[in-house]
């Protein structure tokens, strides 16, 4: 009588095994965030009908695992901005350095001596921006330099959460950049919030929009010609 395989000897087994091990992996890795489903569907497809066409060979499920992470990881880093892989995705290619100014209305606080109470007034502060978008196939994220008049370093908000929608008329593309400190949450907390549209006209991209913080005494502000002057995403501090 034929002794009955066991899981140490059984390819199909192996094949499963390394078949669920890598869709978890893969999951993990939240390689398809910005993949169009259709893709995803048929990279599973893909990998579904090679990993069972192999199922009596032992060593070709790790090869093909290997050769997925390989190709997505590539993709992932490198590939997916180009026009040959593009196509697969469902976001632009946002990444690079943008130059504009950031115009906040800020209220102050002032002392009225008549009725000895509190009393705001609404001005106008200008700061020079440099903003940074770092950008894969799967991730995406924005850092915030600002100058004072003076072309002093003034502040950073480095590494803004970012998620990516459509407007309205699907025509254009909008950022939204989270942001928040964690020492200052304890005191009230501390949130800004910007909102961005990307434009392509003419071959130049620009940034429309604008920003708000939650503040106790909250401020707001717009984005004035905010273009994208270079490819670099090197920090400026």
């Amino acid at each position: 009588m034929q002794e009955k395989p066991t899981s140490q000897d059984d390819p199909s087994l192996i094949t499963i095994i390394v078949f669920v091990v890598t869709l978890l992996l893969l999951v993990q890795k939240n390689y398809f965030v910005f993949y169009k489903a259709r893709v995803i569907i048929l990279i599973l497809i893909l990998t579904s009908l090679t990993a069972f066409l192999t199922i009596e060979i032992f060593i070709i499920p790790f090869v093909i695992a290997s050769c997925l992470f390989g190709y997505l990881e590539i993709v992932d880093r490198v590939l997916w901005k180009h026009p040959l892989f593009s196509w697969m995705f469902t976001t632009d290619d946002f990444s690079g350095t943008y130059e504009g100014i950031q115009e906040n209305l800020v209220m102050k606080q002032f002392k009225n001596n008549i009725e000895d109470g509190v009393v705001f007034k609404e001005y106008k502060e200008h700061l020079t921006l440099k903003l940074i978008i770092e950008q894969t196939g799967s991730a995406i994220k924005a850092s915030f330099f600002y100058y004072d008049t003076k072309s002093d370093k003034s502040s950073k908000l480095e590494n803004t959460q970012v998620t990516i929608s459509k407007t309205a008329d699907d025509q254009h593309y909008l950022l939204t950049c989270l942001y928040g400190e964690i020492g200052v949450l304890e005191n009230g907390g501390h949130h800004e919030t910007m909102v961005l549209k990307y434009i392509v006209d003419g071959g130049e991209c620009r940034l429309e929009g604008g920003s708000y913080d939650n503040r106790k005494i909250q401020a707001r502000g717009k984005f004035i010609d905010l273009k994208k002057v270079s490819s670099d995403k090197i920090h400026p501090f």
